[in-house]
């Protein structure tokens, strides 16, 4: 079926990304399960089968309650080789829209973790209108550094996930052009953008009808399509992955926009009232030295009769 924003299928030179499935669970557990990953960057209580199978069921809810998520990545054929996309997440108690993959270790340094995320980070941009993307690993997780940094990301700080140090890097929305994390912009790069956002608003003005929420055509779509794009607040609808901090700085500043109109005005009222002042001061001195002038002949002329 159809997600509603559009992207829940995908398609990149050599790999397919479709929105997941249950029927995926056998190709999870394998590829969660496979020993030739590191115990240093996939711990053994991660692979069972059980986990497998949680997590695609995470992503599914992910899916169903957000829109878009990660993708499961298929060759051509249609075999299932790993899991790319974008999704919410928390980071140091701080909710982020974290990029992340996992490709099947017999398909290793082919660069299909690349492709598959450089095509997330134009959907997170182009489509869902995201102002910035994190991903995270642990130190020594060499391989997918350099991805994060074919991307474009970049460093930012060291943070402890699931009680092992990470590192963080982010990319912001920019516009690049060649290999980097947006293709270059061309005339029919752009009609294709152009309609995937077309559809993706559609589709949430849909989600928001069967969600019951009120649907607006101010401030960038509907609500779930601000909350798309890291506008949400926590409520029923948009869950406690929201961007509050920029919510709130957003709103103070309209506070001190609104409060230094009173301000302006009072200053404006003040200079009118004393340029009257001055004006009317300015008149009374005219009159004064006009009534002298008339005054001091008269004074001669009767002192000389």
């Amino acid at each position: 079926m159809p997600g509603p924003v559009g992207v829940d299928h995908v398609t990149t030179a050599r790999l397919v990304g479709r929105r997941p499935e249950p029927g995926d669970a056998d190709a999870y557990v394998r590829f969660y399960g496979d020993p030739r990953t590191p115990e240093e960057l996939w711990p053994s209580d991660q692979r069972t089968p059980d986990h497998a199978r949680a997590t695609l069921e995470e992503f599914i809810e992910h899916w169903q309650r957000w829109s878009f998520g990660v993708w499961t990545v298929l060759l051509p054929g249609g075999e299932v080789i790993g899991h790319a996309g974008v999704q919410h997440t928390t980071i140091a108690d701080r909710p982020e829209v974290e990029l992340l993959w996992f490709i099947h270790p017999d398909y290793w340094n082919r660069g299909y973790a690349t492709e598959m995320a450089r095509e997330a980070v134009r959907v997170a941009f182009d489509v869902l209108e995201l102002d910035d993307v994190i991903s995270f690993t642990v130190h020594g997780n060499a391989a997918s550094r350099a991805v994060m940094e074919k991307l474009g990301m970049t460093y930012e700080r060291d943070v402890e996930h699931v009680g092992l140090p990470h590192v963080l890097y982010r990319l912001t929305r920019a516009l690049t052009t060649g290999e980097g994390p947006i293709r270059r912009r061309d005339s029919a790069g752009e009609a294709r953008r152009l309609a995937e956002r077309s559809q993706a608003r559609q589709g949430i003005a849909r989600h928001d009808r069967s969600q019951g929420a009120a649907c607006t055509s101010r401030g960038g779509g509907s609500v779930a399509w601000q909350v798309l794009r890291g506008h949400g607040r926590k409520d029923g609808l948009t869950g406690t992955h929201s961007k509050a901090p920029v919510i709130e700085r957003r709103a103070q500043t309209a506070r001190r926009t609104a409060s230094a109109v009173p301000s302006v005005r009072r200053i404006m009222r003040l200079v009118r009232f004393v340029s009257r002042r001055l004006l009317a001061a300015k008149g009374t001195r005219r009159r004064v030295t006009s009534r002298s002038a008339l005054r001091a002949p008269r004074s001669r002329l009767g002192t000389a009769a």
